[in-house]
């Protein structure tokens, strides 16, 4: 998965650019690196809320094995190797997880 090819569409403070993985909608960013690695979630056809990880234009999931009711991708430190968020079990109790990448 990669992200489309349009344009950026411009203002005059930057460029905006579309961040939208196909196998979730919406998809949601919430947090960037120093180097431009993004991290967030999305929803998948079932509804299930699923991590991601977009660096070099692809997206890679982040799930946390025990997430039965979905993982959430929420912060990455400014080297782009260590992500933070939290995960939802089978029970709906809810656990948070750092992962190294």
């Amino acid at each position: 998965m990669d992200l489309d090819n349009r344009s950026p569409e411009s203002d005059t403070h930057g460029h905006f650019t579309a961040v939208d993985d196909p196998a979730l909608t919406p998809t949601l960013p919430y947090a960037i690196s120093n180097g431009g690695v993004i991290v967030g979630f999305g929803f998948n056809h079932a509804g299930d809320a699923r991590g991601w990880l977009l660096q070099a234009r692809q997206f890679s999931p982040i799930d946390d094995p025990r997430g039965a009711e979905g993982t959430f991708a929420i912060n990455i430190d400014e080297l782009g190797d260590t992500v933070v968020g939290y995960y939802v079990d089978r029970h709906g109790v809810v656990h948070g997880f750092v992962v190294r990448i």
